[in-house]
């Protein structure tokens, strides 16, 4: 079994870690209620008001005013938007923020600023509220905005490399690949970031954390980080993807 509560206070950063972009996780209703969510993570380990977590799904996507703030910003040319997800149309994330950083907004320059969408759900989940995201607000036939609004996925080795103790799995996978929403937030952010490995140990520390005390509590997790090559084929978990899971799109 599992411990009746865990603290995790000391893995936090404080103080919480500055980023030149902004963070919105769009969470499906059921994935808030889950006690081993790590989302509300994300918003500990970086600045005040550089997260918002946006709980809803299919049109109620679209009320969310900050949501539809970034998809403008885009379309007006003010900031980079990165949607991760991966689609079988993804662009691994490093090389457009390379491309970012050669042209005249130059992801390198102290001023330039990002907002970067997750999505946090099962796969089932993750894949419906893509889709509507990518109908409703992303397709836009502009010049400014196809150069604007990217959708990106995680290279696995170049861009998830920070995690020297191998995969922190707290549930069983359903494919080889898999991160949590909090580890596909590391990744990216690290990116974007200028391969800032700070940023990725800042985030990834209160998971580390957590992921050791269940292990001392729970068999299961324990077999899981013994075998992390061993997936569940049968099921969906809560996960976001690396480009070697893009074909489930």
């Amino acid at each position: 079994g599992r411990p009746d509560s865990v603290c995790l206070c000391g893995a936090f950063p404080d103080p919480p870690l500055a980023i030149r972009g902004r963070v919105l996780v769009v969470q499906h209703p059921f994935e808030a209620k889950k006690p081993l969510s790590t989302t509300s993570y994300i918003a500990k380990c970086l600045s005040a008001g550089s997260v918002d977590v946006l709980v809803g799904r299919g049109p109620r996507m679209g009320t969310f005013p900050e949501l539809n703030r970034a998809v403008g910003d885009a379309k007006a040319g003010a900031r980079d938007l990165f949607v991760l997800y991966p689609a079988a149309d993804a662009r691994s994330l490093a090389d457009v923020v390379d491309e970012v950083a050669a042209s005249s907004r130059a992801a390198s320059s102290a001023d330039w600023r990002y907002n970067l969408v997750l999505i946090d759900g099962t796969w089932q989940q993750a894949r419906e509220m893509f889709l509507w995201l990518r109908r409703h607000l992303l397709d836009d036939d502009s010049a400014t905005s196809a150069k604007l609004i990217h959708l990106v996925k995680l290279e696995a080795e170049a861009e998830t490399a920070g995690g020297e103790a191998g995969p922190l799995r707290l549930r069983t996978e359903p494919a080889l690949g898999c991160l949590s929403t909090l580890e596909a937030c590391a990744g990216a952010v690290r990116v974007l970031e200028g391969n800032s490995k700070a940023h990725w140990d800042a985030l990834m520390a209160p998971l580390a954390k957590l992921v050791a005390i269940q292990r001392r509590f729970d068999p299961a997790v324990r077999a899981r980080l013994a075998h992390p090559d061993r997936i569940n084929s049968g099921s969906v978990g809560r996960r976001q993807a690396v480009a070697s899971a893009s074909s489930k799109d």
